[in-house]
């Protein structure tokens, strides 16, 4: 189980420094820090946390992919990342993001 929680939270730091590049950077780099910061806790003061923050990043990904909120989505000023392809995969990386931090949650004890 402890190399799954590394291995998964290596994932989404990884998923961060991928996005430094971005122009929308400030957005998911602290995104997927706190997601891999979420996943690495085990105290169990965090755990309703985790929950709520699991299914926050669970149906905020749903939305993204479905792209619900692309009128308020950050506008890309150049040619580097437009389209539906950007949309979608940010909302996959949450929707993962939000099954991860719920998988864990639950492999602690759920409640």
């Amino acid at each position: 189980m402890v190399f799954s929680r590394i291995f998964t939270a290596g994932v989404f730091t990884l998923f961060a420094i991928l996005n430094l590049n971005d122009p929308d950077w400030f957005i998911w780099v602290p995104v997927y820090g706190i997601i891999a910061a979420l996943i690495l806790v085990t105290n169990s003061n965090a755990r309703k946390l985790k929950l709520m923050a699991g299914c926050f990043f669970l149906v905020l990904g749903l939305f993204v992919f479905a792209e619900v909120l692309n009128d308020i989505m950050f506008i890309q000023p150049d040619d580097r990342m437009i389209g539906l392809w950007e949309h979608q995969r940010e909302g996959l990386g949450l929707i993962l993001a939000g099954i991860s931090i719920v998988f864990f949650w639950h492999k602690e004890g759920g409640n």
